[in-house]
């Protein structure tokens, strides 16, 4: 068995809203049950004492085996975000010195009072300092490639002609892009949640260092005791992150309306915590944009349709296998779909022009039972194929296999 310290940033705003912490939080819950210790090392982004709170609710319940904070600087961490425009130019570690040198300190010091045999970096504050840290193997948990969900924002804008906003995404297209060509050679292994993903780190890496491991799905209700919810049709997610927000305002301008031209009964739920002010603008009385949902599984199930009509973004989509775990139908744009095996992309319905999404919504409330004999079989995909416990072993199974490597 072993001992892994992995180290986060934590919006504690967000929650489980948030697919990294869902992510690590489950996989934590199967490693704890299969014999393993797991101390998270945790960058407080916001609300220190409620997420410390939190966290400490979590652990009693076995999610975890403890948990500590990695302080640092207001100062350093500042500059240690401009620096990174040093990278082509081999000046950044020169520039973030004394970063470096407080965050290995920080590090260090936790690994001397929690020994692990590897550590997983899912910070991407500490993405330049871990790969060094005295542990080996050091796992770079990068989940999304943000230089490919900023390239593609970019693509949007141009497409939308907001020449403005396209030109203000370069900084960080630049930024995003040297990041991960740099570190992701550093690591042993880097995870990608998306063989979208693991194909531009193949492409900007080392192929054989990444690893594409899926999330897995738990829902915690059983879809069939839930009564639906006539004609409601939901969105979800962590409304503040812009593939989300802006996936949803295009669908309140392009696809809603001509739903409710044909279907004037039926209402739309965006949840997800910290909505962009865009969003809570467009509220009204079909149209309710609810922040924070404390049982989103149960929100999920009530519902008549779930749409992911997303425009931009990369990584595995956690709202999709939510949706069909959770015994609702799914209609979304291809970058909805693309990270899922095709015998689950052809059961879903993927349409990515304004009118035939909205067709498509009004074919399901007018004939549902072609979908809901899809549904059947989604749902027994997600149950065989997408267990939490089956994605921790497969972590597992990496860090032992380059533990043996190594020695």
């Amino acid at each position: 068995m072993s001992a892994y310290l992995w180290i986060i940033d934590l919006s504690y705003s967000n929650r489980l809203h948030h697919g990294g912490l869902l992510r690590y939080f489950n996989l934590s819950r199967e490693l704890v049950a299969q014999g393993h210790t797991v101390t998270f090392a945790v960058f407080y982004e916001e609300e220190r004492e409620k997420g410390m709170a939190w966290l400490d609710s979590l652990q009693a319940q076995g999610v975890f085996t403890r948990h500590c904070e990695i302080v640092i600087d207001r100062t350093l961490r500042a500059w240690n975000r401009r620096a990174m425009f040093l990278l082509p130019f081999r000046l950044h570690h020169l520039a973030i010195r004394p970063f470096i040198a407080a965050a290995r300190g920080a590090i260090t010091a936790i690994l001397q009072r929690y020994p692990a045999d590897a550590v997983i970096v899912s910070s991407r504050r500490f993405i330049f300092v871990a790969h060094d840290v005295p542990v080996k193997p050091c796992i770079g948990d990068f989940s999304d490639s943000e230089t490919l969900r900023v390239w593609r924002e970019f693509k949007y804008e141009l497409r939308r002609g907001r020449y403005g906003a396209a030109v203000r995404r370069c900084p960080d297209l630049f930024a995003y892009f040297f990041l991960e060509f740099h570190t992701c050679r550093k690591y042993a292994v880097n995870i990608l949640v998306s063989p979208v993903d693991k194909h531009l780190f193949d492409r900007i890496g080392i192929p054989e260092k990444n690893v594409c491991l899926t999330n897995g799905v738990r829902t915690g209700v059983d879809p069939s005791a839930i009564e639906k919810l006539p004609q409601q049709v939901i969105f979800s997610g962590a409304m503040n992150f812009p593939p989300n927000f802006e996936g949803a305002i295009w669908f309140l301008d392009y696809v809603f309306p001509l739903v409710k031209e044909a279907l004037p009964g039926v209402n739309l739920l965006i949840a997800g915590a910290q909505p962009d002010q865009k969003l809570v603008a467009r509220a009204g009385p079909d149209i309710q944009v609810s922040g924070f949902v404390a049982d989103l599984n149960k929100t999920i199930a009530e519902s008549d349709l779930y749409v992911a009509p997303l425009v931009t973004g990369c990584g595995f989509k956690n709202k999709v296998i939510e949706a069909i775990a959770n015994g609702t139908y799914v209609i979304g744009t291809t970058f909805a779909a693309e990270c899922l095996e095709p015998e689950i992309r052809n059961l879903i319905t993927v349409r990515d022009e304004p009118r035939e999404m909205a067709a498509a919504i009004i074919d399901y409330f007018s004939n549902p039972a072609p979908y809901l004999q899809k549904l059947t079989r989604l749902m027994e995909i997600v149950r065989d194929r997408f267990s939490w416990s089956a994605k921790a072993a497969e972590l597992a199974g990496l860090t032992e296999m380059n533990r043996t490597v190594r020695d």
